[in-house]
Formats: C-alpha cells, structure tokens, sequence
C-alpha cells in the first residue's frame, strides 16, 4: 500500500499517509517521537495477492521526524483462520530550499511478509489469479495434489525527485520518477516497475481548515493510468477529521477509493483514532479493491515537553518584537514571514540578542530565519516552532 504524505508550512503538518498505517494519520506536528499504536480492526495488505490477513488485532511503533518516518505494523491471528503478518515502512524526504522554491528527493519503501493460515494448505484453498494483464512468472506446479501455501512476501519502492513553490496559504509541488513492486505468494512471483508523475497543490483555507488537490499519472508497458484526488484536513482543539476521494480515469478500474478518519487527542501523550478507507485496484501492484477499517490509540513513548507560548519577545505601541540568541545564527540573519511576503527583512544585535521589530496587527502569523548563506532555519528554542510538511521548519507568531 502505497502512500503520500501531502503539507502546509505551519499551519498543519497536514496528512501523514504514513505506509505502515492501517488508516489515514495526520502528522503529529512535533519533532522528533516515537510512538507505540494499538488498533484493531480488518487492514488487508494491496501488494498480496492472495488477498492479504483480516487481521483483528494490530500493533505498530513508528519513528517520525518532521517529514519523515519509518515504522513497523504486525497483525496477531486471532483465530485458526487468520493469519499472521508484518509490515516495515518508511518515507524519507531530503530537500534544500531558498524560498520560495524548494529542491529535495522523496523516496518510500516498504516490505511485507504474511504467513500461512492453517487451513491454506488443503486442496479446496484456491489461489487467485492476479488482476490485470500482465503475466504472472510462474514456478511450476506443486506435486501430490495439494494446493501452495497461501504464504509470501512482497516490496514496493518509489523514488522521486521533487520541486515545490512556496507561497504564504499554499505550496505548489511537482514530483517525477519511478515505483517498482516485487511479490513471491504461494506459487507466483511478480515484478513490475511504473514510470510515475504527480502535481499536488495545497491550500490552507483558514487556520485550521487545509485542502489538497492532486493529479498524477502512472506509465506501463500495456497504457496509461491518470489519477485525479481531493483531500481536505480539518483540526479544532483536541480534534482532527481528514478525508479523501480519488478517481482512476482509465477505462476499466472499478471502485472509487476513499478514505476517512478521526483522531482525538487526550492529554500530550494519548490519542484515539478511526478510519475506514477503500482501496480501488492500482495499477502498480495489480490487484483488486479492498476495504480497511481500525480503531484504537496511538501512544507517545516519550513525554514531549511542552512547548513554549509562539508570542514575540515584547508587542508595544503595535511593534512586535523578534528575538533569536547570538549564538544560533552566524553572519547577520534576517526573518522572512507571511508578514514580509516571505522577503527577508534583517536584524539587529542587542545585549546578545538578533533582534527585529515588525509593525503588527493582533493575529497569527507564520515566519522563518533566513542565515548569511541564504539557508532557511528555526531553531528548537524559537517558540512556535513547526515541522512545515517538507522536512523544515516555520514559527507561529501570535500576537493580541
């Protein structure tokens, strides 16, 4: 199962499809945490063939790190008919910006092994054949009339060099590559590798409300696969809801995939979460349509110290006042908001501070240091501080 994460600098850490996830997650928003899930419900894996483990109980840990993470997802059988499984996933982003523009590489991966289920090797177990036409690789058939055994593994990769335009509400990004898949289920084995094209643009409506748009297309051997979807994510207080639709626009694709899901969150460590989504045949792993659903919590393993209040150093006679300690910046820096139009404005040094005074009406807005060099930073001390979506970081400045 193959997912992207999509973003807005600062407002929201947006949607963390994370691959390992049995349901759509927004992104915690913090730094670096690890985070221990407990869910049960029925995930169904889209690279088996087979049709993957209605597994009723789900264990995962995940690693995130702005952008970035990687974890690990195990369904435990729950009766004689089950089967058991694990998944190890990651997303990585790597990416060097000067604003407004942003340069990087995106590569996901992901690698799943299920067992057999006890009743899987009698001989009125049948293996399916894989949707579409392309052919399956076959290893010859199995000797004295019993059926294989509905066991294997499966990877997918996808690598994609990336350039986004940043501005104030929205991000603009371009993706182009490959993603490639490899199975090896009961007497099969597949290979396939897609050429694989994506523009996503995301808009932050209101400060809690950020909607996403996207088309992209896959390239085979046998045609072309255009894809168009919409995803919207909304957080208030303790509460987050996100949802996506998609279409498929090649002939022959059936269902509509969807996804919906909710998370509340309960102190600084607890969160409880559902979602439901529909997967609609995908023309990388070539198999059919499949529904998930989980509930349960998400754990952080860590305490994370509360965060300093995002309020600038002092707010007189409607200056609001920037500050950033000497030794966090070399040369002379310069801050560059929504407020400048994302033009950098430099600062002054005072009794060992940088400092720089913006005239400011009461409300939230969003900024960044720019260094000598031109790099864009936020260090951990500055209060407000963000993951930005992108494998950064922006401030939150409230003023009032």
């Amino acid at each position: 199962m193959r997912r992207e994460a999509a973003g807005r600098p600062a407002r929201i850490g947006f949607v963390a499809v994370v691959g390992l996830a049995v349901s759509v997650s927004p992104d915690s928003g913090g730094a670096q945490e690890w985070r221990f899930e407990a869910l049960g419900g029925q995930y169904r894996y889209q690279g088996s063939p087979v049709g993957g483990a209605d597994g009723s109980a789900l264990l995962g840990v995940r690693y995130l790190d702005g952008a970035s993470w990687i974890g690990a997802l195990a369904g435990v059988p729950m009766t004689s008919t089950d089967a058991p499984w694990a998944m190890l996933a990651s997303s990585l982003r790597a990416s060097r910006r000067r604003r407004p523009l942003e340069l990087g590489l995106h590569v996901s991966a992901q690698t799943f092994a299920q067992g057999a289920r006890l009743d899987s090797v009698t001989s009125g177990v049948h293996v399916p054949p894989l949707v579409g036409n392309v052919p399956l690789r076959r290893r010859g058939p199995l000797g004295g009339g019993v059926e294989p055994s509905l066991s294997g593994w499966g990877a997918s990769m996808e690598l994609t060099p990336l350039v986004a335009l940043h501005r104030a509400d929205l991000i603009a990004e371009a993706r182009a590559g490959v993603s490639a898949f490899h199975s090896d289920f009961a007497d099969q084995a597949f290979d396939r590798a897609l050429g694989l094209a994506q523009v996503r643009v995301s808009a932050a409506l209101t400060p809690t409300l950020v909607l996403s748009a996207e088309g992209r297309s896959h390239w085979a051997e046998e045609g072309t696969y255009p894809y168009l979807g919409a995803t919207a994510f909304l957080s208030g207080g303790p509460v987050q809801a996100w949802g996506s639709i998609g279409a498929w626009l090649a002939d022959g694709m059936g269902a509509t995939p969807w996804a919906l899901g909710t998370a509340f969150v309960v102190g600084q460590r607890l969160s409880l979460t559902g979602s439901v989504r529909r997967d609609a045949f995908d023309p990388l792993f070539q198999t059919p349509g499949r529904t998930s659903w989980s509930v349960g919590v998400s754990i952080a393993l860590v305490r994370p110290s509360p965060p300093p209040a995002p309020v600038p150093a002092r707010y007189e006679a409607g200056v609001a006042t920037l500050a950033l300690r000497a030794d966090e910046a070399t040369g002379t820096p310069s801050v560059a908001g929504d407020f400048t139009d994302w033009k950098p404005r430099p600062m002054t040094l005072r009794d060992g501070q940088w400092t720089l005074g913006v005239r400011l009406r009461p409300g939230v807005y969003y900024y960044a240091f720019v260094a000598s060099d031109g790099s864009w930073f936020v260090p951990e001390s500055v209060a407000g501080r963000k993951p930005d979506g992108f494998g950064g970081y922006v401030a939150v400045l409230v003023v009032g």
